[in-house]
């Protein structure tokens, strides 16, 4: 505040003089007797404070006004108070002019005449019943000034109105809806100063930001089905029974000033009522065009529909085609194994496999195939594979057993009077028990979605899945020694995700653009960490727990998870792809600058592979269609981006004689222990042979 007590209390010993002043608009002719007494008493005569005495008065008798925004004025929420009587108006306005020089002098001679023994009135009581009489007694002219004022005045209440109960309810309910914003703001203030409470959002580094600012689609979730829910609930007729401005397109009827209707229509805001002209089916015209609006929105409905699938055709085909570009023979080999399965395929079993050897270890079968999968093969027997590993998404995950779980999931099973523990066992790899971690969810619970087959993509399909040789597969799909242990671990869990082809080619090529960025560390090199501006909170969490694969956490409501990841991808990307954060789907630029793509290049722990860890939850928690249909546009997204990514990767210039020597010693390490696993038939090419072309993308850093 910018007065001391004593000037606030000058301030308002002028306060009704300004507003009598206002009602006979003398305004002018009142601020030098006010500025000129302050400066008598305060001489610092500056034209700040001249303004800001004018602005004082200005804010004390502003009010709310029909038809205009009031966001300065809180609601009363205290209890209603009854209409003014026109000799209270009265002594409001001319109080300080004149009848408080009559009435104060005129109760002490009253208490003078009061008997012994008996209680005198009290002062206001007193003044009330004089300012009755007095009121009484006065000119046309002085009633005539107190009924404009209860009309003109901004600060009178509603209740002062001539108007019907209806009408005035009507204008009461257009006022405060204006003072709501306001209104808020102020509790929740002082909520916070009362409380302590305030909203500190970790994704956005300390930051408060708004509700509507960090909730994803905010229109679409929030407030689109909100609005057609109130649609429902108040159809038209009974919104324009709350209507005080009236549609210009509206058929309607005024029937002169508004002082009693008791047909209760609705009051405009210059007191006039509007009648609407309903046709003889009970519709007003604008329900009729609100119906055709109807029809019109599920013909949108429809071909929006068509769009997206057509858009989502182009998307596939487009990434098969950037696939193909990028030529990795474990791709194909994953297309294939696949059996046809595109996303949104029901889940399938999992798979457990032993090992040959003396070694009896159980293993797990990452993909966690479809019904195809898990079939014995033609002889009757079952095969026999290696290990899967991340980067080996081309090895066949079959089983003579069935199994109730897959990927991690499995890992978390014992055999009976077993107390040693499961453990996974990697061909190069020391073991990882998993004693001491929970089991995750049961990961064989079936969507309730139909399964889609995969539809043929013209010739550029049939060359994407062409049989390329198991030997060759393999080869491309041979680790390095560099290869860290995390990898391993990380690609067991992220077999537990979709069991579609599009997943199998996101894994490979994930251990691709790993590769070929030379397994970074998180530790060693900050510049492959995530932006994590909009990396949301459980993930956060998740980290400081210790990065269990087995613990997945409340995800909450999964369309806001959903949004909430896209945010976090789409911050990750560049820059051409969105203009906002909330932007869905992505821009593509198929035969652009693959450079553009280096914002993305981020590998290690804390890298690329938190989004998919994220994807993995959710693919796994959707069950509706709609949810499934949601996860498998990310998925698409995810496959293009990646690939865009290697074909960028795979340009960076690696000298040919460490390449092909490199190649050809990891070939040669890699079959020699396979063949002590009895993991696999032998391979038919000599372990010191050239490595096929795709072998030698696979394996660039």
């Amino acid at each position: 505040m910018w007065t001391t007590k004593v000037q606030l209390a000058y301030l308002n010993t002028h306060l009704d003089g300004y507003r009598a002043a206002q009602v006979d608009g003398t305004v002018s002719g009142l601020w030098p007797t006010i500025i000129s007494g302050w400066f008598e008493k305060w001489p610092e005569d500056t034209e700040k404070v001249r303004q800001r005495i004018r602005s004082w008065y200005n804010n004390k008798t502003r009010g709310g006004r029909s038809g205009k925004s009031t966001t300065h004025r809180v609601l009363n929420l205290t209890p209603r108070k009854r209409k003014a009587a026109a000799w209270q108006v009265y002594q409001n306005l001319f109080w300080k002019p004149k009848l408080e020089a009559q009435i104060e002098p005129a109760y002490q001679v009253y208490l003078k005449t009061v008997p012994k023994g008996m209680t005198p009135e009290q002062p206001i009581a007193y003044r009330n019943r004089i300012c009755a009489v007095l009121y009484a007694d006065e000119t046309e002219e002085v009633k005539a000034t107190v009924k404009k004022d209860q009309v003109q005045r901004r600060h009178v209440d509603l209740a002062n109105l001539d108007l019907s109960d209806a009408q005035r309810k009507l204008h009461e309910y257009e006022m405060n809806i204006d003072c709501l914003p306001l209104t808020a703001r102020t509790l929740l203030r002082e909520l916070e100063e009362q409380t302590g409470w305030v909203g500190i959002f970790d994704t956005e580094i300390g930051n408060i930001t708004s509700f509507r600012d960090s909730y994803p689609n905010y229109h679409s979730h929030i407030e689109k089905p909100f609005v057609e829910y109130l649609k429902k609930v108040f159809p038209k007729q009974a919104r324009m029974e709350r209507a005080l401005h009236t549609s210009d397109q509206e058929s309607k009827e005024l029937i002169g000033p508004a002082t009693t209707s008791g047909s209760g229509d609705a009051v405009n805001v210059t007191g006039e009522v509007a009648v609407t002209h309903l046709d003889g089916d009970g519709k007003s015209g604008a329900d009729e065009e609100e119906d055709n609006d109807d029809d019109d929105d599920d013909k949108d409905d429809d071909n929006a529909e068509e769009d997206i699938v057509q858009s989502r055709e182009r998307r596939i085909a487009e990434n098969k085609r950037l696939l193909e570009m990028l030529g990795i023979n474990a791709i194909k080999q994953a297309l294939k194994e696949s059996g046809g399965h595109s996303i949104g395929g029901g889940r399938g079993e999992g798979a457990k496999q032993s090992t040959g050897g003396s070694e009896g270890v159980k293993q797990t079968g990452g993909n966690g195939g479809e019904g195809d999968r898990g079939a014995k093969d033609p002889e009757g027997g079952s095969k026999r594979d290696r290990p899967v590993r991340p980067h080996m998404i081309s090895s066949k995950a079959k089983s003579s057993q069935p199994a109730q779980k897959r990927g991690t999931a499995a890992l978390a099973e014992e055999e009976s009077g077993d107390s040693a523990g499961t453990t996974v066992k990697d061909a190069e790899g020391p073991t990882n028990t998993t004693d001491n971690l929970r089991d995750i969810p049961d990961l064989t619970e079936d969507r309730q979605t139909s399964t889609r087959a995969v539809e043929d993509a013209g010739d550029e399909t049939q060359r994407l899945e062409e049989d390329v040789g198991a030997e060759e597969a393999e080869t491309a799909a041979l680790p390095l020694d560099k290869e860290p242990e995390w990898m391993r671990e990380a690609g067991v869990f992220l077999k537990t995700g979709s069991p579609s082809p599009e997943w199998a080619i996101i894994t490979v090529l994930w251990a691709t653009c790993e590769m070929q960025m030379g397994f970074p560390t998180a530790a060693a090199d900050r510049k492959h960490w995530l932006d994590n501006t909009k990396r949301p909170f459980v993930m956060k969490q998740w980290i400081r727990e210790g990065r269990k694969y087995r613990v997945v956490p409340a995800l909450g409501n999964l369309s806001m998870f959903g949004d909430a990841w896209k945010q976090w991808w789409t911050t990750n990307q560049p820059k051409w792809r969105f203009q906002s954060d909330v932007d869905w789907p992505l821009k593509r630029d198929v035969d652009g600058d693959d450079n553009k793509w280096e914002v993305l290049a981020k590998g290690g722990g804390n890298g690329i592979f938190m989004l998919l860890v994220r994807l993995v939850w959710w693919y796994r928690s959707a069950k509706t269609e709609a949810e499934v249909n949601d996860v498998d546009s990310a998925i698409e997204d995810v496959q293009y981006a990646l690939t865009k990514m290697a074909l960028m990767l795979s340009k960076r210039p690696v000298p040919v004689e460490e390449e092909e020597t490199d190649a050809s010693a990891s070939t040669s390490k890699a079959r020699k222990g396979d063949k002590g696993k009895g993991s696999g038939k032998a391979s038919g090419k000599r372990a010191g042979e050239e490595p096929s072309q795709e072998g030698r993308v696979l394996r660039k850093r």
